[in-house]
């Protein structure tokens, strides 16, 4: 076991990283995935710059969204053009790593094959795979980021070195930075080891150590800390304006991504596609095994969570028990801590960031019962993380027979093209969600530009906004990109531009329709001309 244990855990994240590559060229790039470039990549869109030399640094994309993503998939853009692959292989990468610090971290804390176990149930699990690939949360960095932060703290534990406790609180600290919620995790996690693991925590305690990791936490955080310094606990007051699930629902979102369902509907569709497209052999054969197996959608990750806190209590002065109780507690807590966040756990990219507490749950009840049984433990530990693999071909198969919903689009990339070659003087996306993929794939050459707030319905339509809507359609003459199916959507801006559109005697004309890899229509391409 311990000869074959790296190489076990390489082949692993590499099965990861495959798994997560068949998705590439299925799933258009969605706008929160690249809601990074709005730093770097023109029409900027940004909270907050710095200045550093007489030159604006970017530092916060939210008040709550730090730019260290913009900044780090800039420099690759620079030797390598922005398209799905330089977006996506990056994150896809970084995940993988990321497999291996937990392979890393705990195979020092509970052995080999725990180790191999929690990288093996996460290699394969739907939501691990595909939020590590889409990255629309984002969390790669933030799980990235803490897995390397929580290294160096191992090993700090075994060496007293104070450069890799200086090293912890830089990392953390870049956590902090790429998104405020990385505070759930350090939160979470430290609650659960002050209870669990006193004599890792307490004991050791001492003033000039918590000051190494706040000073170094706080050079790492250093553009979040200077933007709160400067603009007083602003990330804390900012509220989105959509209101908040109730507590039960969240709960429902919890429970789906524990039992890897929570992503069907939101990126796969449901209704058939008008012309698939030729299937290859890797995509024929995920739409023939989904078939074989009944479309799974749910894994047994989460009843093997339940059984796992049953080890625990009945076996719970063990090593692998303690460890349970310690995910166990830091996984609720990080949980209910989104509660006091309008917008916390409404969504399974938040709950993601959680991982792998789960994993090392089951992994830990595996190790306690492989102790006894070891056949009957790693038979489990293959049905378990077979039945996640199906899951995740589920997902594969869905969007190769029918393609992936509205905002992931595969059309985006041909719109890019089309508004590329047309060359129009002005591109003014309608809709949410279009912008984005512009941006990002254009990579800042196309001449878009946002679209006036008076189209807003709340907003007053004035004099001086009618002369320039007049401007914006005689002299400029843009092209305006909206979507093809209004089913479900807010007809706002499109009825208010049409609508003002005649009064100035200006009708809307239809250009091209863009449709996906499937033949479904999805984007309109339109000007306005007068009428004759």
């Amino acid at each position: 076991m311990v000869r074959f244990s790296f190489p076990a855990a390489l082949l692993l994240s590499l099965l990861f990283f495959a798994a997560g590559f068949v998705f590439i060229r299925q799933v258009g790039v969605q706008q929160d995935e690249v809601l990074f470039t709005t730093a770097v990549v023109p029409p900027f869109e940004y909270h907050y710059a710095i200045e550093l030399r007489g030159r604006p640094f970017t530092a916060m994309i939210m008040p709550y969204l730090g730019t260290l993503k913009a900044h780090l998939l800039n420099k690759i853009f620079a030797v390598w053009p922005a398209d799905v692959f330089a977006i996506r292989i990056p994150m896809m990468a970084l995940s993988a790593v990321t497999l291996l610090l937990y392979w890393a971290i705990f195979r020092r804390a509970l052995g080999h094959l725990v180790a191999l176990l929690v990288v093996g149930l996460l290699a394969v699990d739907p939501l691990y795979v595909l939020t590590s690939t889409l990255d629309w949360g984002p969390v790669v960095l933030q799980r990235f980021l803490f897995a390397a932060g929580l290294s160096a703290l191992v090993v700090y534990h075994r060496r007293q070195s104070w450069w890799l406790l200086a090293l912890a609180g830089f990392v953390f600290g870049l956590g902090v930075w790429d998104k405020a919620t990385f505070f759930w995790l350090l939160g979470a996690y430290s609650f659960a080891a002050f209870l669990v693991y006193p004599e890792l925590v307490v004991v050791p305690f001492t003033f000039r150590r918590l000051g190494i990791l706040v000073l170094a936490g706080a050079l790492g955080g250093a553009p979040f800390v200077y933007y709160n310094f400067h603009r007083p606990a602003e990330t804390l007051a900012w509220t989105p304006k959509s209101e908040a699930l109730p507590y039960s629902q969240r709960a429902v979102i919890m429970k789906r991504t524990l039992d890897g369902s929570a992503l069907f509907d939101y990126l796969t569709r449901q209704d058939a596609a008008p012309a698939p497209p030729e299937r290859t052999r890797i995509e024929a054969a995920g739409v023939g095994l989904s078939g074989l197996t009944g479309h799974l959608q749910y894994h047994l990750l989460l009843p093997a969570l339940f059984a796992a806190v049953a080890l625990a209590v009945w076996r719970r002065r063990t090593v692998y028990a303690r460890a349970i109780v310690f995910a166990a507690i830091a996984l609720l807590s990080g949980w209910l801590v989104m509660f006091a966040f309008s917008m916390g756990g409404q969504g399974s990219h938040h709950m993601v960031l959680l991982w792998p507490l789960p994993h090392l749950m089951v992994a830990c009840a595996l190790g306690e019962l492989a102790q006894r049984r070891r056949w009957i433990a790693l038979t489990a530990a293959t049905v378990i993380g077979g039945s996640e693999a199906l899951v995740t071909n589920e997902y594969y198969a869905q969007i190769v027979r029918n393609g992936p919903q509205d905002y992931w689009t595969t059309a985006a990339e041909p719109l890019r093209a089309y508004l590329a070659e047309a060359a129009p003087n002005g591109i003014y996306p309608l809709e949410w969600g279009i912008m984005g993929p512009l941006r990002a794939l254009g990579r800042g050459t196309l001449p878009i530009g946002f679209t006036p707030e008076w189209l807003d319905a709340g907003s007053e339509f004035r004099p001086q906004d009618r002369a320039a809507l007049e401007h914006l359609l005689t002299v400029v003459n843009p092209y305006f990109v909206r979507y093809v199916d209004r089913t479900g959507r807010s007809n706002a801006a499109v009825e208010r531009l049409v609508t003002r559109s005649a009064e100035l005697g200006f009708r809307e004309h239809p250009l091209a329709t863009i449709s996906d890899r499937h033949g479904r229509p999805m984007y309109l391409v339109t000007q306005f001309r007068p009428n004759r």
